[in-house]
């Protein structure tokens, strides 16, 4: 969300010499700022309980 527009308009008028990563970018719907919002509450939510989970141990074992 917050990059699409800026290569939108870096690449304006140069689609045919664009890499793969900017017409992946620019063909993706998009994104609503609730959905960005709620999307960023959740990453802070997911940081606030591994912090929570490192207070009380030291490792966090995986299979």
């Amino acid at each position: 969300m917050e990059m699409k527009p800026a290569v939108r308009e870096i690449t304006s008028g140069h689609e045919d010499e664009m890499f793969s990563y900017s017409t992946t970018l620019l063909a993706t719907p998009d994104t609503s700022a609730a959905d960005y919002v709620l999307a960023e509450q959740g990453v802070e939510r997911l940081r606030n309980g591994f912090a929570a989970y490192f207070r009380t141990y030291d490792a966090l074992l995986l299979p």
